[in-house]
């Protein structure tokens, strides 16, 4: 039995039809399908108008505005469905026109330029959800971690990397962000040290397995890992220029084998002291860094 369809949306599919539009095309503009479309036209006593497919450089369309919405921004596939015709129609009035075709790249920005955060959330989900249970080839990876470099998604952008990056461009360091090494991305490449953030206190430790194996893959691929943590963006800022000079100062040196380095800075807006009745207890206290630094060997 069809599904309910509202008596507004067979009325608009029917309005459609009837001043041109393929029974196919009025079935996608409503969303629903074309047999489920027609059903309910015919219960409602209209009979579907089967209209002839004229070929492509006989149907009527403003040429002039086809190409504006092309050029604003909209998608082949979305000037078609304006139209009610198929892509290949719009896609042969733009080339007449003399209009460049966007590459599947630029196609791929510029969709996601135009997204709300909620809609590239709800975008990265149904990704998710669709790859659940799939096993993922080294080959798929890559490509992930290559397309993540090249399009620097909002959604891989973690906590300080935008101000930590405006600080590097600003200041002239010649870095790459999110750089694709194999199947992983770099938060900060520069030269052969890989800058990796993180407001996760026990990331970079023993007992977190991933980590190192992220770090001996990344030494296999020639880069000196540096992992920056902190507790909040005044503390990375405050030793960004830290980082910088011992990123410097690696880049500089020969590989270390099973060796990486992790510098660390906590913002304390309080110290620990004795109070009136010789108790130790936290006492406010302006606000001050302490930072620390390590090398740790992964054996």
């Amino acid at each position: 039995m069809p599904r309910k369809i509202s008596d507004e949306t067979i009325q608009h599919a029917i309005n459609l039809n009837h001043s041109g539009m393929s029974i196919k095309a009025a079935a996608k503009s409503v969303g629903v399908c074309k047999d489920a479309l027609s059903k309910h036209m015919k219960a409602r006593g209209h009979q579907p108008i089967r209209h002839k497919v004229a070929p492509p450089n006989t149907i009527d369309l403003p040429s002039d505005e086809v190409v504006a919405m092309y050029q604003a921004g909209k998608s082949e596939n979305a000037v078609a469905h304006r139209f009610g015709v198929a892509r290949n129609v719009i896609r042969k009035r733009l080339v007449d026109a003399g209009v460049a075709i966007r590459t599947q790249s630029e196609a791929e920005a510029l969709k996601w330029s135009q997204m709300t955060d909620d809609q590239r959330a709800n975008q990265v989900s149904a990704a998710h959800k669709a790859s659940t249970g799939l096993i993922k080839t080294d080959s798929h990876k890559i490509a992930v971690a290559k397309a993540r470099e090249q399009f620097m998604s909002d959604h891989h952008i973690g906590v300080g990397e935008p101000e930590f990056r405006e600080l590097l461009t600003n200041i002239g360091i010649n870095f790459t962000y999110q750089k694709a090494v194999d199947f992983y991305n770099i938060d900060f490449a520069i030269g052969t040290v890989a800058v990796e953030l993180t407001s996760m206190v026990s990331r970079y430790s023993d007992a977190n397995a991933n980590a190192a194996k992220r770090i001996k893959h990344l030494r296999k691929c020639g880069y000196k890992v540096l992992a920056v943590e902190f507790d909040c963006v005044h503390s990375l800022m405050h030793m960004a220029h830290n980082v910088i000079s011992l990123a410097n100062e690696l880049d500089r040196l020969n590989a270390i084998p099973r060796k990486y380095w992790v510098i660390r800075c906590r913002r304390y807006d309080y110290t620990i002291g004795k109070n009136e009745r010789a108790q130790f207890a936290r006492i406010d206290a302006p606000e001050h860094f302490v930072e620390t630094r390590k090398c740790v060997d992964l054996s």
